[in-house]
Order: structure tokens, then sequence, then C-alpha cells
């Protein structure tokens, strides 16, 4: 018996030719490594096909289910159910906007356990590997996942929904109770990041909440965000990131007063 119905796996793959011709500006380091990352999705699950990359299945062997769905659970959806689970003492959000939402997994705890409507800002190319999993963990579509190509710039309702970097503009009429930066602000460039600093602080809630979590220092230093640059916040939570290990990240919460 098929574990993911047809209408899903058409639309995967829909979306993952439009991702192939679609541009949008990148960094230097994710015009390199978009080119690793790809998923297909069958009948019987999704599979990644970016051999060793640390968002997909690579060594560990250990399993976790959600929403009934069984899969690999590997460091990188251990590191986002850490960051959940943290999110979770201070704010249970409605609505949430995560900008980089990588393999789709915290949009999928947000919608499962917090009956949460998210909108994801990201790549085409990590796109692909969400709606892979996201397709293949709500099969019977009882939460309603949309995708950058099936929105034709008409208004909609999903409970996850994709936006590509180029089509924030739509987003312009959205708030939020919560937006989250996890390990992609590290990769983007100085201007990028003002960019969603700016776009953070007009969609957010007044009594809303901002949690980023990124390296100390990559492409960009986390000390050097425009932090105070926009609208009035305070920290709520700053701490160095307690599941990283061998590469120091630090973690904040910030809430919105104006």
């Amino acid at each position: 018996m098929a574990v993911v119905p047809q209408k899903l796996i058409d639309r995967q793959q829909n979306y993952r030719a439009f991702s192939q011709v679609v541009d949008v500006p990148r960094g230097q380091y994710w015009t390199l490594e978009a080119k690793k990352i790809d998923s297909q999705l069958t009948e019987e699950g999704y599979q990644a096909t970016a051999a060793g990359y640390w968002y997909l299945p690579r060594e560990i062997k250990e399993y976790d289910t959600l929403n009934g769905r069984h899969f690999v659970a590997n460091y990188k959806y251990k590191h986002i159910v850490y960051h959940y689970n943290l999110i979770q003492r201070f704010v249970q959000p409605k609505a949430v906007c995560e900008i980089g939402g990588g393999c789709g997994h915290l949009a999928g705890l947000f919608a499962i356990n917090n009956d949460s409507c998210v909108a994801v800002i990201d790549l085409p190319e990590m796109i692909r590997v969400a709606a892979s999993f996201l397709f293949y963990l709500f099969p019977k579509e009882d939460k309603k996942v949309l995708l950058p190509n099936e929105r034709n710039g008409k208004a909609t309702t999903a409970d996850i929904e994709f936006f590509l970097p180029t089509q924030i503009e739509e987003l312009k009429d959205r708030k939020f109770d919560l937006c989250i930066n996890i390990d992609s602000f590290m990769e983007m460039s100085t201007e990028e990041v003002d960019k969603y600093f700016r776009f953070i602080n007009e969609h957010t809630n007044i009594g809303g909440h901002f949690f980023c979590c990124n390296r100390e220092e990559k492409d960009t230093k986390f000390v050097d965000y425009p932090w105070d640059k926009y609208g009035q916040w305070e920290d709520v939570y700053f701490e160095k990131c307690k599941h990283s290990i061998h590469v120091p990240f630090l973690e904040r919460m910030r809430k919105k007063h104006a």
C-alpha cells in the first residue's frame, strides 16, 4: 500500500521542475552548497539524494515519529527539537514565520503541536527537501502545505506555506506572533541580514517574539546583527547554544514592545 498518494508526488515533482529554473539571489556559500541539495518523493516515502549533507540522514540510525510517520532522526532534526522545546518556554504561537526552514522539521512540529500557521521563507533547493518531508508527514493533507509555484499571486490559506526570498512582498499584510531564524543568517551578507531584521520588525505583532540561533561568526558575526536598529525589543533569553558541541553558537529570544 502506498504511503504517499500520487497527487502529492506530482505536486513535489512540479515544484522540483519549477525550482530548477527559478532564479533567486543567494550568497557565495549557498551558490556552491545548493548544488548538493535535492530530494525525491515516491509512494514509499521521501529520499534525500544529497549524500553526506548534514541536513539529511547519514550515519545516525535513530528514529522518531510525528503524526504517525516514522523517519530517521538525524542530528539536524534533534537540533530543531531542542530549539522547539526552548521556544515553548516563552511563547506558544499561532502565527509563525521561519526564515530558512531547512528540512521542514520545525514547521511540522509547530503545525502538529501548536496548530500554528507557518510561513517559511527559503531557497528553492531547500524547499524541495522540506516539501518531500512534509508531504510524507501529512499524506492525508490533514495539514495543508502550499508551495511557491502554487500560489499564482492570489490570497491563500494554508497551514504551512512556502515563499522564495523574491516572494516576501506577498507577506506584506501578514503579522506573526513569532519569527525565527536558525542557522542561516550566519551564511548571508550583512545587507541580507539587515533586510530580514527590518522585515521581522515590520511583521511581528506587539508582544510577539523573535528567536535567533546562529554561529558566533561565519560569513557574518552574531554580535554585528542590527539588533536595535528597528523597533523596540528586549531580551528575554540570551545564551550559548547548549546543543552545539563543536562550533560555538549563540541563541537569543527577543520580545517586541513597539
